[in-house]
């Protein structure tokens, strides 16, 4: 293979990956031009590339062009987490947690300087709450965000998250420099909980996964309604602390 060859197959797999990312950021589907725009690349080269991926399944063209991630990518995530021992032993985790409180259970990540719902276990309570994964929200309006911003400075926090997004909650607007305060306490204490954030009448219990350096790479969130809080805060806090270390001490230096 020329030099030149491979220098450009590279480039075309790196356009691939670039493309997968940006359509994960996106709920909806989006046009091939959009891609192209946002990525700053030729539209030529992304409408070659973007065929290839209709073709082998990676994404999916609709009638109308418009173009979203493909069944190759649920089959991918599927085989991810079977083959994933961390993956695995999050879910029981998670599940255990939610048995044992009746509550939803989260494993939430940072992605894209959004709070990532990585797994949800809803668990066997009936009232109407329900997470999903794949969701995403404002690391400003949720418990997780004060340990997912963990080793971040104001400049960045400030230069990466939107203003909406310190403004568009149900709870007080939120600044940057009190979300870099709220997460060192919640550091020092090993949790942290929220009421009305995320919506008025929900409450949130949160503990940091950490890796073997001890860097945040996860974190483990009890979701529940401001009553339940008020009657059960303390047992829950000490079953989410205990889920997250569980996690943590399996770690590794693994990180999503």
């Amino acid at each position: 293979m020329a030099e030149g060859e491979g220098i450009g197959r590279a480039r075309g797999t790196d356009r691939m990956l670039d493309i997968l990312e940006f359509l994960g950021r996106h709920d909806h589907a989006v046009s091939a031009g959009e891609i192209a725009a946002a990525l700053q690349a030729p539209r030529s080269s992304i409408y070659t590339i973007v065929d290839i991926m209709v073709t082998r399944g990676f994404l999916h063209r609709a009638p109308t062009g418009s173009i979203s991630l493909g069944p190759k990518i649920a089959v991918l995530g599927l085989a991810f987490e079977r083959g994933s021992a961390i993956l695995r032993k999050a879910r029981e985790i998670a599940r255990d947690l939610s048995d044992k409180t009746g509550e939803i259970a989260e494993l939430n990540v940072l992605d894209n300087w959004k709070q990532l719902v990585l797994i949800a276990e809803n668990g066997p309570s009936m009232n109407y709450l329900r997470s999903v994964e794949g969701g995403r929200f404002a690391l400003p309006q949720t418990a997780s965000g004060r340990f997912l911003l963990e080793g971040f400075d104001i400049a960045e926090i400030s230069a990466n998250i939107p203003a909406a997004d310190f403004t568009n909650g149900p709870g007080q607007p939120q600044a940057a420099q009190q979300l870099l305060e709220e997460g060192r306490a919640a550091a020092i204490r090993g949790f942290v909980c929220t009421r009305g954030l995320i919506a008025p009448n929900i409450a949130c219990i949160a503990a940091p996964v950490r890796n073997a350096s001890g860097k945040c790479v996860a974190v483990i969130s009890l979701v529940m309604t401001n009553a339940r809080f008020d009657d059960m805060s303390e047992p829950f806090t000490s079953h989410v602390v205990d889920a997250a270390k569980a996690l943590s001490a399996d770690m590794g230096d693994f990180t999503f």
